[in-house]
């Protein structure tokens, strides 16, 4: 058995699967909602943070040594893009007795990758996965990586950079709709036409997930419901998760305790980075349809 400990940007998972020929079979799957990104201050995880993530991974470390399994830990932005990334793990790995593998952007990206293609059947297409301080896109096409950008943005470190209350107001979300462009427009591949066409966008991790989930809710669609079929336009056109139905959406969301903010302007910041996604990769794009796969980098670490 094989444990596997993701410290992102939004939580904080442990995995630990069997392996069935050279197939992993997840046996267990535990979380917490951390909220890393949400401890970083001009640039530092503060002390607040630090002991957050040691309390949760001496849990899972305890985890693994219960179950006598061999573990994995790897931490992705939120301890990756800090000033003082070095002493917060060291910290973390004296505190939780676990050896952690900080992951660049690039490497965090292709992991998406292997780890998407292992789910399901990509062929040409857009990888896209929003985390809670950073994004990573790949480009592929006849099954194989043609492009990894990683930028640092995504729903926590927009809404710490940007938002001042519950909900982000008008200028916020203006705000915002620019930084992301900004990030995007680093790497000029994507807006200097190298890549011309784009068959289908797949979406990995907890951000899609969340996003698939209130968009089978609002449109009563089956909850396995992974796929929405588009022409242009927008990205979730005929059951489109627009502001307005957002905002009934959020009037129905449960606050939660051990989040460190509540669940709906979290919604309203990734809805914001979803939007400007698709502005910015739809003229590319024909026809083409969206997935919602699930912890692509944890799966990719058994290849």
């Amino acid at each position: 058995m094989y444990g596997i400990i993701d410290i992102g940007s939004n939580t904080i998972r442990l995995n630990i699967y069997r392996m069935d020929g050279d197939k992993p079979v997840l046996l267990m799957s535990k979380k917490d909602s951390t909220g890393l990104a949400s401890y970083i201050r001009h640039g530092r995880m503060n002390e607040e943070g630090i002991e957050r993530a040691s309390i949760v991974l001496s849990e899972f470390n305890g985890l693994l040594k219960a179950f006598d399994v061999e573990g994995h830990a790897f931490a992705t932005a939120a301890l990756r893009n800090i000033d003082n990334s070095e002493e917060a793990v060291d910290q973390i790995m004296r505190a939780s007795g676990l050896q952690i593998e900080v992951i660049p952007g690039e490497k965090e990206a292709e992991l998406d990758f292997v780890g998407a293609t292992r789910a399901m059947h990509l062929s040409t297409g857009l990888l896209v996965d929003i985390g809670g301080a950073s994004t990573e896109l790949v480009v592929y096409k006849n099954q194989k990586m043609e492009k990894a950008f990683s930028m640092p943005v995504g729903s926590l470190s927009m809404y710490n950079d940007y938002v001042s209350h519950l909900l982000p107001t008008k200028k916020e979300r203006k705000a915002i709709q620019e930084a992301v462009l900004a990030a995007m427009m680093a790497d000029s591949d994507f807006f200097e036409g190298k890549f011309k066409k784009i068959d289908g966008i797949c979406g990995v991790g907890g951000t899609v997930r969340a996003a698939c989930k209130l968009n089978n809710a609002l449109f009563n669609l089956p909850p396995n419901n992974s796929a929405r079929r588009w022409e242009g336009g927008e990205l979730f056109q005929g059951h489109a998760v627009i502001p307005g139905q957002l905002g009934a959406g959020i009037g129905a969301a449960q606050f939660r305790p051990d989040r460190p903010f509540p669940l709906a302007h979290s919604l309203q910041v990734r809805h914001q980075v979803l939007h400007i996604l698709q502005r910015a990769i739809a003229p590319l794009v024909g026809q083409s349809i969206l997935h919602a796969a699930g912890d692509a980098v944890a799966l990719a670490l058994f290849i």
